[in-house]
């Protein structure tokens, strides 16, 4: 049987992002630019996170006040919720 590549090394190879649960609150916010991209688009782009499903994102916003719809550049960094702004 063939030797599997290490998941980490095959990643960094393809240019995934790091998976999301490994991440902190800083390390998360520095993988998320801050522009027109809804929060939703970014948190399943792949080249940014990886391991974030459609299921977890929905549950996650929906948990967040329902912020799926608000560009990233309108996050407040410093709150787990989206600014008025």
């Amino acid at each position: 049987m063939p030797e599997l590549p290490d998941v980490d090394d095959y990643l960094r190879e393809h240019k995934f992002g790091s998976d999301a649960l490994n991440l902190d609150k800083s390390e998360l916010c520095a993988r998320i630019p801050e522009h027109r991209e809804n929060i939703t688009e970014a948190l399943l782009n792949p080249k940014r996170l990886n391991g974030i499903g459609n299921g977890f994102a929905d549950d996650t916003l929906f948990q967040a006040e329902d912020c799926d719809t608000v560009p990233t550049l309108h996050l407040d960094k410093d709150s787990p919720h989206a600014s008025s702004g």
